[in-house]
């Protein structure tokens, strides 16, 4: 008798579309909810990308959401964020 193991895709993230704030709007929550997995998703991560001198505060970054706010954005005119989410699947 043979067992032949499951295949274990990997799991893709999807932070979700562009999003664009005005003032006096100060944070932003991004959701990778549409992020998939053939088994469960387990855990997400989220990191800045962009190298600009902007304070940002990441309040949660270990969650399906995430959310930001800016510290700065009275003195803000254009800034260009970048975020990035990964995932983890559940491994059997």
């Amino acid at each position: 008798m043979f067992v032949i193991p499951a295949t274990d895709y990997r799991p893709t993230a999807d932070a979700g579309p562009n999003v664009i704030i005005s003032l006096p709007q100060k944070s932003v929550t991004l959701y990778g909810n549409s992020s998939t997995d053939d088994k469960k998703i387990v855990s997400y991560e989220w990191t800045r990308t962009s190298d600009d001198k902007l304070a940002v505060d990441m309040v949660v970054s270990l969650a399906v959401y995430f959310i930001s706010s800016f510290s700065q954005c009275s003195r803000l005119l254009i800034a260009n964020l970048a975020f990035d989410t990964s995932v983890r699947n559940l491994i059997i």
